[in-house]
């Protein structure tokens, strides 16, 4: 009953200026963190920067230790075995800090669709806010200061109601959340009216609406400048993140995490991304390939360094990233620590197609890499000998292009399956509003 009643009054204090810039900006806890934040932004001494992760760990730990999942086990990390997301939505009460009174609920189901209950304590919620805000810094912005328009996965209403508004004013005027799920060619009119009008500095979106906004602003001709976009949520390839500094004249803020709040790697320039090390502890472990071969990915696995009230060691996020070929362990070493920048998140290892044998059919983030004029792409798979390949064209698209994805997508699958490329207006959703990479309506 208590969660229930918090999981009601949590949505309805983030549409309230005040408390919600009360509780995201506690003055006591924001300093710790940004003292955290100067310290790691600050070290030129690898050693000292392994220091300051190690004694952020140490708190992670006793607050583990706390837990009935963490009960009896060693205060190092490295004796922990790997945790991954199946297991904590079994129990997830076991891995509940009850020593933690106030914490807030919150839930994911992620690209994998397993449906996890989360508890983040009040300084998991204030550190969340103030890494999202030294993304802006470097603008002169951050999320409190700032006009912020979100277009992500927000339930602004019904969506059988087709008449305006698609949007809500929140935080004295300072905030505005449209629905994603409502735009489209005939409504984009009232969007472009909207953006204008609220003059947003900042754009939050998950990359895929983005790519909708994109594409009906130049069909339509619209026009209108964003200082900074921030994306996240979903994979931006390189191509959609140049398209939308183009197009809105624009600064895009790219960064990965998750809703377990484990890691953040961030990027402003295609292909260079670097991991935040003190607000998570990562762990990058290479990936199996066929013998003599080196490993082109690395599984990320994570620990979070501020959620005391559901502390998650050595966390398989089921994501991957591209590792340069000539990598080592030292490589691995200044990756994870941010010293070092990775050109990619490959994906999830929900990730893949499926046969009628039941093999699974992975490794395909390699098909739209370097593709031109392609904003995204997207796999659908409808049945066990059919695969469509959704494409969200970008201007100068052609049937070229399409023979490429089409060439690219069979060099992958075996030939008893059938690949049908496709441009489409807008890529398929899920019920949280995002667009995954693979779709599939076989195999469960």
């Amino acid at each position: 009953m208590f969660r229930a009643l918090l999981s009601w009054a949590t949505p309805k204090a983030k549409t309230e200026g005040l408390v919600d810039s009360a509780v995201r900006y506690n003055p006591w806890i924001r300093r710790r963190v940004a003292g955290a934040m100067s310290l790691a932004a600050n070290c030129t001494d690898l050693d000292a920067l392994i220091a300051l992760r190690d004694s952020l760990t140490d708190v992670t730990m006793r607050a583990a230790q706390a837990t009935r999942y963490g009960q009896g086990r060693s205060p190092h990390i490295a004796e922990w075995p790997l945790l991954d997301k199946p297991t904590v939505a079994s129990a997830a009460a076991d891995f509940r800090n009850r020593s933690v009174r106030f914490a807030l609920p919150a839930g994911t189901g992620g690209t994998t669709g397993v449906p996890l209950k989360i508890w983040r304590s009040l300084e998991c919620v204030v550190a969340e806010q103030a890494f999202l805000d030294e993304l802006l810094a470097p603008y002169g912005m951050s999320m409190r200061q700032s006009r912020v328009a979100i277009l992500r996965g927000d339930r602004v209403k019904d969506t059988h109601n087709l008449r305006p508004p698609f949007g809500n004013l929140s935080h004295r005027g300072t905030r505005l959340t449209l629905s994603a799920a409502h735009l489209n060619a005939e409504t984009v009119p009232w969007y472009a009216v909207a953006l204008r009008d609220f003059a947003p500095t900042v754009l939050w979106v998950y990359p895929s609406a983005a790519q909708n906004l994109l594409r009906l602003y130049q069909d339509k001709g619209f026009d209108q400048k964003i200082p900074v976009i921030m994306a996240s949520s979903e994979m931006l390839p390189p191509a959609l993140h140049r398209a939308l500094e183009q197009q809105f004249d624009s600064r895009v803020i790219n960064y990965y995490g998750q809703a377990e709040r484990v890691c953040l790697a961030v990027s402003t320039t295609p292909g260079v991304f670097r991991f935040k090390p003190c607000y998570g502890r990562v762990e990058l472990l290479p990936m199996q390939t066929e013998a003599g071969a080196a490993p082109a990915a690395a599984e990320i696995v994570a620990t979070n360094l501020w959620n005391t009230a559901m502390p998650l060691v050595r966390y398989r996020t089921g994501d991957t990233l591209l590792l340069p070929q000539d990598h080592d362990e030292w490589t691995l070493t200044e990756i994870a620590l941010g010293l070092r920048p990775f050109e990619a998140v490959l994906g999830r290892e929900g990730e893949y197609l499926l046969t009628r044998e039941g093999m699974r059919i992975i490794g395909l983030n390699q098909i739209p890499r370097e593709i031109e004029h392609v904003a995204q792409l997207q796999l659908e798979q409808t049945d066990f000998e059919q695969v469509f390949v959704n494409v969200a064209a970008l201007p100068g698209y052609h049937a070229g292009d399409a023979r490429d994805i089409l060439d690219r997508t069979r060099s992958k699958l075996p030939a008893s399956m059938q690949v049908t490329v496709r441009t489409v207006p807008q890529l398929v959703v899920n019920a949280r509003g995002k667009a995954p990479f693979v779709i599939r309506h076989v195999g469960g």
